[in-house]
């Protein structure tokens, strides 16, 4: 006959990647050469720091087209998601980020860029797209997501390695593969102490309660009193 033992525990989360506030934070717009001559423009390709933490709106780069000498135009933007995030001035060509990105809920905007004669409305030159691509940074604490029993019965000859019946379920949506979605599972704490119960990570998302030691019914009973 299976006699059961009740163990009380808490399970910790730890999460290993740091925060890339601080001196990170002032690299927001990370800035490449890049010049297309057939469509004359000369711009930067961005990368931006989610949740960056400056004045907005915040300037992160400036456009340039090699046939607006001696003409009077105008810069536009455009693109999915862009409106009331991005914007540009028309004349100076100074771009702009209006709030706050969120990696998580979305992970690049394409820009698209038109300029124009202001006399005739007539484009200058041809649109030019690219990506502003927004970085991670750990702002997402991990979480277990498979629901648990209040209770879990254990064979009283378990031993020393084997798994519990304790599935544990963990998810962190900073973006993976990355420190900072990387997470540690520990117990933190257990009633009885004996014997100990540790946890073994099956993959990046599951981990297991495996036993230290060996069960021993009478032992724990007299431990609970």
């Amino acid at each position: 006959m299976m006699r059961s033992l009740s163990l009380l525990l808490l399970v910790a989360l730890t999460v290993l990647g740091g925060s890339t506030e601080g001196n990170e934070r002032h690299e927001q717009a990370k800035r490449e050469f890049l010049s297309r001559s057939k469509r004359r423009w000369v711009l930067n390709t961005i990368e931006l720091e989610e949740e960056m933490d400056v004045k907005y709106p915040y300037k992160i780069t400036k456009m340039h087209n090699l046939r607006t000498v001696g003409t009077e135009y105008e810069f536009e933007i455009k693109g999915a998601g862009v409106k009331g995030v991005f914007s540009i001035n028309e004349t100076s060509g100074e771009v702009y980020v209006h709030r706050r990105l969120d990696r998580e809920k979305t992970p690049s905007y394409e820009l698209t860029f038109d300029i124009l004669d202001k006399k005739t409305r007539k484009t200058i030159d041809r649109d030019l797209s690219f990506d502003v691509n927004v970085k991670d940074i750990n702002d997402n604490p991990p979480m277990f997501t498979n629901q648990f029993q209040k209770s879990y019965d254990v064979k009283e000859n378990t031993k020393e390695g084997d798994y519990l019946p304790v599935p544990l379920t963990v998810e962190d949506i900073d973006q993976e593969g990355t420190i900072n979605s990387t997470v540690v599972v520990t117990v933190a704490k257990q009633s009885p102490a004996v014997p100990k119960i540790g946890v073994k990570k099956v993959n990046d998302k599951l981990h297991q309660l495996v036993t230290e030691g060996c069960f021993d019914y009478d032992v724990g009973l007299n431990l609970l009193k």
